[in-house]
């Protein structure tokens, strides 16, 4: 994310015109945590996933580490369980919170983008003078939003976040019910 924001400010320097960057950071902060979310999302369940050995839970991914003892329980307590919270369930309920908080706006798009359609292009100078006005804020909600509901009827612009969570059900299943056997 620092690299992101180097780059935007670097990009505003260059082109003298800073009041696009914050638009274009939050944007990448949003590309950037829904493509990172799966990897950390399965790491973190990784630290729950114990295999039992001879009356003993040992870590799947590293049998040195007994689970729930020592080390692995303090670390389980203070970082992963939190981390669990706040990014697995909480990054995709902060973006559907933002969505929500500018649904009015993106229904709007939807509704414009429609009219246009209808009118062919042709708009009378009040329409346009309208749309332009409306226009602002909405194109704004998109350039920092629309990486998240851009594929969808924006009448469901909150998809993405059931597909996060859909993607969260698969990560756990596939952490938590893969078996372990011996190799023969």
């Amino acid at each position: 994310m620092i690299f992101a924001g180097l780059f935007w400010l670097l990009r505003s320097a260059i082109k003298r015109d800073y009041s696009k960057m914050k638009d274009f950071m939050i944007s990448t902060i949003v590309i950037l945590l829904f493509i990172v979310h799966p990897d950390i999302t399965m790491m973190m369940f990784m630290a729950f996933n114990c295999i039992k050995v001879e009356g003993k839970y040992y870590l799947t991914s590293d049998v040195t580490v007994t689970c729930y003892e020592g080390t692995h329980k303090f670390y389980s307590l203070v970082i992963v369980v939190p981390s669990l919270i706040i990014w697995v369930m909480g990054i995709p309920m902060f973006a559907l919170y933002l969505l929500i908080k500018n649904k009015k706006h993106i229904i709007q798009l939807d509704r414009i983008e429609r009219y246009k359609q209808q009118k062919g292009y042709m708009l009378s100078r009040a329409d346009s003078k309208y749309i332009e006005k409306a226009s602002k804020e909405i194109i704004k909600i998109k350039e920092q939003f629309g990486f998240i509901f851009a594929g969808y009827d924006l009448n469901h612009f909150y998809w993405e976040i059931i597909i996060q969570y859909r993607k969260i059900g698969l990560i756990m299943v596939s952490v938590f019910l893969t078996v372990i056997s011996p190799e023969v």
